[in-house]
C-alpha cells in the first residue's frame, strides 16, 4: 500500500486584456475589432512523502520529495465581426478568431530516501508549448411567420508543438538528457460543422429543434530520439448532433419544460501530448495522444412555480466517458496516472433551484443538485463503480446605499466520484466580495477574497490493480483580488453577438501545470 500525503503552495500573478471597437456603416451593417491578450505567471513549490507498506502495514521504505515549477503563459488573439440586417426578418452575423498561446514551463525535483546517504536523485524538465488557433464562423436567421428559421456554419484549425527536454543529475553533480522522458509532439485539428434550427410558438407551446453535422480530421506525430521511435497517426470522423427543446405554459404560475439531445466533448490539447510530468519517484502523470471525443446523449424534465421555485429530474448517458486512468507496475513500484476513455457512464439527476428576493437590498439563489453516478469500464478487468453525490451552492447578492454592494457565496459537495477508479472526500468553500461605486458612478473598486475558511482541499482514494493510495492535495486557494473597472463615454446600445467563433477552441487550451 503506498499512502501519499501531498502538499504544494505557490504564488503568481494574470494580467488581461480585453478591447474592441464597433463602427456602424450604417444602420444595417456594423462592423467590429477586438483584441485580447493574458499574461500569467505562476510559481509553486511542493513537498511529498511516498510511503511503502507491506501487506502487514508495516512500513517499508519511504522516499521524501521536493520540487519547484515555474510557469509563464502570455497569450494574444484578434477577432473581427460583422453584422449586416438585411430587413425586419433576417440577418447574418460573421465571426474570424486569430489566437497564439506561448507557454513556458519548467520543473525540478529532487528525490532522497529516508535513513540513505549520499547524493539525492534530481531531475528537471523543460516543457514549452505554443498553439496556434484559427476559427470563423457565419450564422443567418430568417422569420418566416411564427417561425424563426437559423443555419450556420464553422470552421476551425489548431496546431500545437509541445517539445519536452529532460535532463537528470549524475553522481559528479553534471546534467545530462534524459530521452526515456524527453520528447517532441506536433498536432494538426480541423473542424467543420453546419446546423439547422427551427423556433416557434403555437398558443402554450415554445418549440425549437434542430440538428449539427461536425466532421473532424487530425494529425499527430510524435518525433522520435535514440531511444524513443518516431510515430504518426491521423484520424477522420463526423456525426450528427440533434438537440429539441419544449416547453408549456400551464398557467400563470407553472410552467414545464423538456430538454434532449447528444453532443460531443473533446479533451483538451495538452491532454494528448504523451510527455511526462514528474510528481514525485514513483508517480507520474503522462498524456494521451490517443485520447477520442466523449459523446454524451441528454434529458431533461423541468417544472417551474411562479418563475421562482424549480424542479427538474434528468438523465445522461455517456459513452466513451473521459476518466483519469491510474496504473501501477508492480515490478518497479512506479504509478502512472494518465486520461481516457474508459467506457460508459450514466447519471441520474434531481435537482431544485429557488431565486428570492428577502429583501429590496437582498437577492439570494440557491440550488442542490443530488446525482446517482453508475460508471463501467475495462481496464485490466471489468470495473464498476456506483456513488450518490450532493451538490449544494447558493450566491447572496446585497446592494446597499451610496453605490455599495456585496456577494457572498460558497458551494459543499459530499463524497464524490468523476473518475473509474477514484473517490473524493467532501469539500466546499466560501467566497466573500465587496464593490463602490466611484467617481460618479463611471469607476467601480471592487474587493474579492476566495476560499475564506482555506477549506478546499481535495483528498480521497485511488484503487489500482493492487494498491490502494490514499492522497490528499492542499493548496493556498485562498485568493485576494482587488480591480478597477472605468466606464468611458456614453453608454451605447450593445450590439447582439454570438459569441467569439474559438471560444470552443479556448476551452480546450486549459490550464496550465
Amino acid at each position: 500500500m503506498l499512502e501519499q500525503p501531498y502538499f504544494t503552495t505557490g504564488k503568481g500573478r494574470t494580467h488581461n486584456l480585453k478591447t474592441g471597437v464597433d463602427y456602424f456603416l450604417d444602420k444595417k451593417t456594423t462592423l467590429g475589432i477586438a483584441f485580447t491578450g493574458t499574461y500569467l505567471s505562476r510559481e509553486g513549490i511542493g513537498k511529498s512523502t511516498a510511503t511503502w507498506m507491506n501487506p502487514a502495514r508495516e512500513k517499508d521504505s519511504t522516499v521524501y520529495t521536493n520540487s519547484a515549477s515555474d510557469t509563464k503563459l502570455q497569450q494574444a488573439g484578434i477577432n473581427f465581426n460583422a453584422r449586416h440586417v438585411f430587413d425586419a426578418d433576417r440577418e447574418l452575423t460573421v465571426d474570424a478568431d486569430y489566437i497564439g498561446y506561448d507557454i513556458r514551463s519548467g520543473q525540478f525535483f529532487e528525490n532522497k530516501a529516508a535513513g540513505s546517504g549520499g547524493n539525492a536523485e534530481a531531475s528537471q524538465g523543460e516543457i514549452p508549448s505554443t498553439l496556434h488557433i484559427l476559427s470563423a464562423k457565419a450564422d443567418y436567421s430568417q422569420k418566416i411567420g411564427s417561425l424563426v428559421w437559423e443555419t450556420g456554419w464553422k470552421t476551425s484549425r489548431v496546431s500545437t508543438d509541445n517539445p519536452a527536454r529532460y535532463t537528470y543529475r549524475l553522481p559528479n553533480n553534471e546534467w545530462q538528457e534524459d530521452l526515456g522522458k524527453s520528447n517532441r509532439f506536433l498536432y494538426t485539428e480541423n473542424i467543420h460543422a453546419l446546423y439547422t434550427n427551427f423556433i416557434t410558438k403555437a398558443g402554450k407551446w415554445d418549440l425549437q429543434g434542430g440538428a449539427r453535422y461536425e466532421y473532424t480530421g487530425y494529425k499527430a506525430h510524435q518525433l522520435g530520439n535514440a531511444i524513443t521511435k518516431d510515430s504518426s497517426f491521423n484520424r477522420n470522423y463526423g456525426s450528427i448532433f440533434p438537440t429539441v427543446f419544449i416547453t408549456y405554459k400551464a398557467d400563470s404560475l407553472n410552467s414545464f419544460t423538456l430538454r434532449a439531445g447528444r453532443r460531443i466533448d473533446r479533451p483538451g490539447f495538452q491532454k494528448l501530448n504523451p510527455f511526462v510530468y514528474i510528481v514525485n519517484k514513483y508517480t507520474f502523470q503522462q498524456g494521451n495522444p490517443y485520447f477520442r471525443p466523449q459523446y454524451t446523449w441528454n434529458i431533461e424534465l423541468m417544472h417551474t412555480f411562479k418563475g421562482v421555485f424549480t424542479t427538474g429530474i434528468s438523465y445522461n448517458f455517456i459513452k466513451d466517458y473521459f476518466s483519469q486512468v491510474f496504473l501501477s507496475d508492480t515490478a518497479t513500484g512506479n504509478i502512472i496516472y494518465t486520461e481516457g476513455n474508459v467506457g460508459k457512464m450514466q447519471n441520474f439527476g434531481l435537482t431544485m433551484s429557488a431565486q428570492l428576493s428577502p429583501a429590496k437590498w437582498w437577492s439570494l439563489s440557491a440550488q442542490a443538485t443530488l446525482n446517482h453516478k453508475r460508471i463501467e469500464g475495462v481496464l485490466w478487468d471489468t470495473y464498476k463503480a456506483n456513488i450518490t453525490q450532493l451538490n449544494l451552492s447558493m450566491n447572496n447578492q446585497f446592494r446597499f446605499k451610496k453605490g455599495w454592494s456585496a456577494e457572498l457565496s460558497g458551494f459543499y459537495l459530499t463524497r464524490n466520484q468523476n473518475d473509474l477508479q477514484e473517490v473524493l472526500d467532501p469539500t466546499g468553500q466560501l467566497s466573500l466580495g465587496v464593490s463602490k461605486q466611484v467617481l460618479q458612478n463611471k469607476g467601480t473598486i471592487r474587493f474579492t477574497l476566495r476560499d475564506i475558511f482555506h477549506s478546499q482541499t481535495m483528498a480521497g482514494w485511488t484503487h489500482f490493480q493492487s494498491v490502494i493510495e490514499y492522497f490528499k492535495l492542499t493548496r493556498d486557494t485562498r485568493v485576494a483580488t482587488i480591480g478597477f473597472t472605468w466606464r468611458f463615454g456614453k453608454a451605447m446600445k450593445a450590439v447582439k453577438r454570438s459569441g467569439s467563433a474559438a471560444d470552443d477552441e479556448m476551452n480546450r487550451v486549459g490550464t496550465v501545470n
